[in-house]
């Protein structure tokens, strides 16, 4: 039987509510303590409805119901602020996608994906299946009426990396972050370009390592670099993230990355995490610093031209920086 996908919030499945009706949920969308109310249509239920009957247990429909529910409150809120989504592209609306994973996603007008994702009580956390973890750029979290006609907004929680198996409640952060990560994304972030490094013109935050501790107790050094610059970064202590250059072959630059603290004495923290990506958002490599590490480090050859990005983590910590080698 054929599947024609629903239509979005906007324009709700009959039956419609009255007008009346309508207006009178709309205007119940308040914020309580930082928590918004969004109003839920019986269109809303009745798409939802359609979903989980088509799953083949109990428990697979009554995710889908709530994962369905959950992305329409979130897709509501954003057209109310006159931000467009597409629910129809979504994961969460695609039936085999739907059937074999548990998603609710929602893109956003910049291409990115969030998860809207239900807290049961403050008291439990929000789950994020496995495979929801690394193609989203954040969770909104939810909480549903007991009658399912209005879902309160609890807060959001951004990432740039991969998201972790479970969110604290106290760990989402208010909507307003929300708004400027969306903001934020809309931005054009130009890449530090490696290949002005070559003529000495380097990057404004990307010092000399000799500027910052004396060539005695300098360590940072790669077998042959012939250029190489620090950025200190605030992960609770400082911690040098050090860049290294030099020519591989025709066209091709070796890079080396290397994180350790600024006190050559110290340790990193354990769980400290360097993700290396694409250009395209794919992740390329992963290193996790363990008890006793005093650096990590990683090296790759790269052509001209090319793109790639890194994100350094710890617990809520983390920095991002694109590159154009």
């Amino acid at each position: 039987m054929k599947n024609n996908p629903p239509p979005t919030p906007d324009t709700p499945p009959s039956p419609l509510p009255r007008e009346g009706e309508q207006e009178r949920e709309r205007k119940k969308g308040v914020n309580h303590q930082q928590q918004l109310i969004i109003p839920l249509l019986s269109g809303d239920r009745e798409i939802a409805k359609q979903f989980a009957a088509e799953q083949a247990t109990p428990e697979k429909g009554l995710q889908v119901f709530l994962n369905v529910l959950s992305v329409l409150a979130v897709s509501r809120y954003l057209s109310w602020l006159q931000i467009e989504t597409d629910v129809n592209s979504s994961d969460c609306w695609n039936a085999g996608l739907r059937a074999i994973f548990d998603v609710a996603d929602l893109i956003l007008p910049d291409g990115r994906k969030i998860e809207c994702r239900l807290l049961r009580s403050p008291d439990e956390k929000i789950n994020i299946p496995s495979e929801v973890r690394r193609d989203r750029s954040g969770v909104i979290g939810l909480e549903f009426g007991d009658s399912f006609d209005e879902v309160k907004l609890l807060g959001f929680f951004p990432t740039s990396s991969e998201l972790p198996a479970e969110i604290e409640w106290r760990d989402l952060q208010d909507l307003d972050v929300f708004l400027e990560h969306l903001e934020n994304r809309d931005r054009v972030v130009s890449p530090v370009r490696l290949r002005d490094w070559l003529q000495g013109a380097f990057t404004e935050g990307w010092e000399a390592i000799s500027d910052l501790v004396s060539p005695q107790t300098s360590t940072l050094a790669f077998r042959n670099d012939t250029i190489q610059r620090v950025k200190t970064l605030d992960f609770g202590m400082p911690i040098f993230l050090s860049l290294a250059l030099r020519s591989a072959a025709e066209n091709k630059l070796t890079v080396g990355l290397q994180l350790r603290p600024n006190n050559f004495s110290l340790e990193l923290p354990a769980q400290l995490k360097l993700q290396v990506f694409t250009a395209e958002g794919a992740l390329f490599r992963e290193i996790i610093a363990s008890d006793g590490d005093r650096f990590i480090q990683y090296e790759f050859r790269g052509n001209l031209g090319e793109e790639f990005s890194i994100n350094i983590t710890l617990n809520n910590i983390e920095f991002t920086e694109k590159f154009a080698i």
